[in-house]
Formats: C-alpha cells, structure tokens, sequence
C-alpha cells in the first residue's frame, strides 16, 4: 500500500530526527506566518483589482460611446491598459495562492512528521532498554513491527486525511500555475495590440498636426469673419432705428384688420410691365424683433393655466429650467456690479403685481393687485414669474447689460421681489448652459414667432441659427389688446421696373454702406437688371430670403429683412407706401 509505504519511511525518518544531528527544518507555525504574509498580500491584491475593475469598465463604457479615429483610439489604448493592470493584479492574486498552497502543503507534511515523532517518543518511552538491540534480535525486531502497527492504529485515519489534502493542494497549484500562464499569454496579445494602437494613434497626431498648421493658417480669416459679423449686428441695430424713426413719422393705417387676400405669394412673369403689390400683417415698430418670448404671449399663456415652467419650455425649444444661478453677479450700466437677484427685482418690464382676489391682496399686498379694466395693472403671477426668469436668463448669458429697451428695462426697484423669491436662482438652460433669452413685447405677426436667423441676419439672408430660439405659433395666446398681429398692410401696384429702380437708388444712396455695397454687388452680378424674384421663408411665414433672378440668368438673395429695409428708405423719399413687418407677399394684380 501507498499509505504503508509512506508510514515505514516517516518512521525511518523520525528515527534518524531523534539523532544528535538535527535537520534544518521550519516550523509549523514559522509557515503559519509566512502563509499570514501571503494572505495579507492577497488582501491587498484584490482591493486593487476590484478598483482596477471598476477602471476598467468605465473605460469599456468610453470605448463603446467613442467616436471614431484618434479618439476611439485613445480611449481603447486607455482600455487595454487598464485590462494590462486587472490581469497583472489578478496574477498577483493567483501568485499569492499557490504561495499559499506551496506552504500548507508544506504545514501538512510538517504536522506529519510532528505526529510520527510524537508517537515514536510514546512507544520508545515504553521500553528504554530495548533501542539499543533494535535491530539485532528477533524480540527487538517484534518491538518495531509493533511500533509500526501502532502508529498504523493510531495515525491512519490523520494520515489518510493529509495525503487526501496534499493531492487537492498539489492540484490547485496546478491550477494557478495554468492561470498564470493563460494571463501571461493574455497580457503578452495585449502588449502587441497597444503597440498598433500607440502607432495608429501616432498617425493620427501626425494628421493633426498638420491639420494644425492649416488651421493657423486661417485664424486671421476666422477673426476677420467675426470683426465683421460684429460690424453687420451694429449696421442691423443702425438699420431698425433708423426705419423706426421713419415709420414713427408715417405710422400708416390698419385696413381694417385684414389684407383679404390669402397668406401665399403670386410671384410676378418675366415681363418688367406687369404689375403686383405686396400685402401683409403684423407691425414690427410696436410688436418688436420677433423672436424668443413673447410678453403677450405669455400673458395669455398664463390666463390659459399654463405654468411658468411650461411657458419658458414652449418658447425656448428644447430647453430646461436650471437652479443655483442665485450668487452670480452681473455688471449693469449706471450702478456697477449687483448681485443676480437684487438686479431682476428691478425689472420694468411688465406689470411688477400679479391679479388677485381680495382676499389675496389683503394677505399679500406686495405681490396681489386687483385687475381694474386696465392690462397694465396687473398680469397673471404665472406669466410674470416666466418673465423674471427670462429676465434673470438673459442677463447672465450677456454679463453685463445697459437698462434700456436695448438690453432689459431696469428702474432700481425692487417691486418684482415676490417674482424673484419665488423662482430663486432659476434660469433657462439649454445643454446645461444658460441661453440667450431673448423676448419682445408681441412676437407673433399672426403666424407665431421667428427662427432667430430669419431676423438676425447677413445682407444675404444668412444667419447662425439657435436650436432653443425656433419659431414657435403662438397666435393662439397672443393677448395684445391693440391686436397688431392682425395689424394688416397692402401696398400700391408696383412693376419689375419699379424694383430696378429702388436697386439702383439704394445702391449709391443708402446711408448704410454696407447695404449699399451689398446692393450694387447685386447689380453686378445679375447683369444690371432684375427679371423675377420669390421669396423663402421659415415656418413663421415671414421672409428669410428675397431671390433676385437676372436677366443674365444668375439668381442672388436679400435678406428679408433687408430687402424690408431698403424697402422703407426707398419709399421714404417715394410715397412713404411701406412694408411693415416680415410676414410680407406678393400678389399680381
């Protein structure tokens, strides 16, 4: 037998243990401790890699959101990195235990050779005399086959245990000895894929890098591009006052709240005889820009039930209501730096009082008024609620702001502080960002607001458009009580002729010279002379662009609201027959 075998060495063994020549040999518990270290070890291994693990999922996470090119492959070099790191800690770990597994095995082979020399030192102690002819006569050679038969009784059972626990220790180490290599071999592909992804990532930079050196080439271009839509925006703001201060002059009339005629274009033949007229609503000198917020838009928003939150998102497509903004500071004109909220108490741009019942006035007389008949007394709380938190938006995003009708009307007060509590620190955000909440008194000229690039403009009718300030149709709440989106206008019959003629004038007369230099470039380019024109618009109906089609076949566009412009300083000099708002057509008579 295996187990026999085993117990007649370990005797032999124990025997020559107890001669005066002493074995180098560790001690149960000197392995105890080294086992310990081993443990501690481990322990520490495996909270790195539970982190390491955590690293590494988040950067599989990257990975699978990344986009192509540089960046996917600097996410996944990132990636197989982290996986190097897990499978060098896990190797660590697997280490560790068959340092362990080595040691206990060892421990056990120890505890059994404490276990024979306990039970030899047992049986000797039986009999002294007898040692010394142990192996010279037929009583002492009984003597050690009883021994052996004793310590078979006494340790088989132990013995049969340990050799059972030796073999399952000596397979695990097997076992980690195959994981570690598998890792070896895992982490030796990884070193090589790092390695094509590092000269894949190097290729990439080398593009950059030259792509870089284009880029720098056109940073002048860039900054000449922005000078001059810095200069645009003065010549549009130059533009409305002076077609305000026109139109204030010669307001015209309303025909009678209606144009009769369907909101769609009659776009005129080639024939420079044929006549047409333009026809509209809507009155852009009392109603304002048009785009974002509408005040009586609001105004009938919150008649309506609508809430504050609600109102901001219809306007500000895409948008959230965002708080915490309650510290930050702003610079205003006339006053120096004030704190966000002491600044929008002092908005005058709507009523600062909210209708109330009597009851309400009596408990709150600060924020409740009652409505007398009269639309500037009062507005719903909801709809002054939405205009503090435009107000407060748009100041932020612009930093620093004037107190007129050019930025937001300030008057120093603090009558909207009610407002102000009630909506602390919230402003309008779009991406996590405060937007550029721009409003106006009545944005809708019957078919809603505009997209901000339809107002805001190039001479050519472009613009940068906004995603959150979209045209939106609010016709249905819009609450002006002088009613000027149904504000109707219909000009004198006019010929192709009569439009050559405006193109010239304005071409060498605007007091503009950037439309004037804009309008003679049109001349040029369309061979001297205009054939037909149509018109694009957004979904509000009004009109972004003019095309001008030349009698030399080539087409060009106007910006509808320059076209709008030049319009009324032509007509200023020639029968003062305007065009009032944007929402403007064409109609063959």
């Amino acid at each position: 037998m295996k187990i026999l075998g085993k117990i007649i060495t370990l005797v032999f063994i124990t025997i020559l243990a107890i001669s005066p020549v002493k074995l180098a040999a560790r001690s149960v518990n000197e392995i105890q401790i080294e086992i310990d270290t081993n443990t501690k070890l481990k322990q520490q291994s495996q909270h790195d890699l539970n982190k390491t693990q955590l690293d590494l999922q988040n950067s599989q996470l990257a990975l699978t959101n990344s986009q192509q090119g540089l960046p996917q492959a600097q996410i996944e070099i990132a990636n197989i990195e982290t996986q190097i790191k897990f499978n060098k800690l896990q190797k660590d770990i697997f280490n560790n235990d068959r340092n362990i597994k080595q040691l206990q095995k060892q421990q056990t082979e120890e505890k059994q050779l404490e276990s024979l020399k306990e039970s030899y030192i047992q049986w000797k102690s039986q009999d002294h005399n007898s040692f010394s002819m142990f192996f010279n006569s037929d009583y002492d050679f009984k003597k050690a086959s009883r021994f052996s038969e004793m310590i078979i009784g006494n340790q088989q059972t132990k013995l049969l245990a340990a050799d059972s626990n030796l073999i399952t220790i000596q397979n695990n180490i097997s076992e980690f000895d195959k994981k570690i290599g598998d890792l070896s071999q895992q982490n030796t592909d990884l070193q090589n894929k790092l390695k094509q992804l590092q000269d894949q990532s190097n290729y990439y930079n080398s593009q950059i890098t030259a792509g870089n050196t284009k880029i720098s080439g056109l940073q002048n271009s860039i900054q000449t591009i922005q000078t001059n839509l810095s200069a645009l925006t003065q010549e549009q703001k130059q533009a409305s006052q002076q077609e305000n201060q026109i139109l204030s002059i010669n307001p015209g009339k309303n025909n009678n709240g209606t144009t009769h005629e369907p909101p769609q274009d009659q776009v005129p033949p080639s024939n420079p005889t044929t006549t047409f007229y333009f026809y509209g609503q809507g009155r852009e000198l009392y109603q304002g820009h048009g785009v974002g917020l509408s005040q009586y838009g609001i105004r009938g928003m919150a008649s309506a039930g609508y809430k504050y939150q609600d109102i901001t998102k219809f306007y500000y497509t895409g948008t959230v209501i965002s708080s915490g903004y309650e510290n930050r500071s702003i610079n205003v004109d006339g006053y120096g730096n004030k704190n966000i909220e002491d600044y929008t108490a002092g908005q005058s741009e709507i009523p600062s009082k909210a209708c109330g019942t009597q009851d309400q006035v009596n408990q709150n007389p600060q924020k409740y008024t009652i409505y007398n008949g009269n639309t500037w007394s009062c507005w719903p709380e909801e709809a002054i609620k939405a205009q503090v938190v435009a107000y407060r938006t748009y100041a932020i995003y612009q930093g620093s702001v004037c107190t007129t009708a050019a930025c937001q009307h300030y008057d120093g007060s603090q009558r909207t502080r009610w407002a102000v509590d009630e909506t602390k620190g919230q402003v309008i955000t779009y991406n996590s960002q405060p937007i550029d909440a721009i409003y106006a008194s009545d944005n809708s000229e019957g078919f809603g607001t505009a997209n901000n690039d339809t107002v805001f403009q190039t001479f050519a009718g472009n613009g940068t458009p906004y995603p959150y300030l979209k045209a939106v149709d609010d016709n249905q709440y819009d609450s002006n009580p002088d009613h000027w989106n149904n504000w109707a206008y219909k000009t004198k019959s006019y010929t192709m002729n009569d439009l050559n003629t405006m193109l010239n004038e304005e071409s060498s007369d605007s007091s503009i010279n950037g439309i004037k230099y804009y309008l003679s470039n049109i001349k040029t380019s369309l061979g001297g002379s205009i054939s037909s024109i149509s018109f694009e618009r957004d979904s509000s109906k009004r009109v972004k662009k003019v095309w001008f089609k030349g009698v030399n076949g080539n087409s060009i566009s106007l910006g509808g609201y320059w076209f709008k412009y030049v319009w009324i300083i032509w007509q200023s000099k020639h029968g003062q027959d305007y065009i009032y708002s944007q929402t403007f057509f064409l109609h063959e008579v």
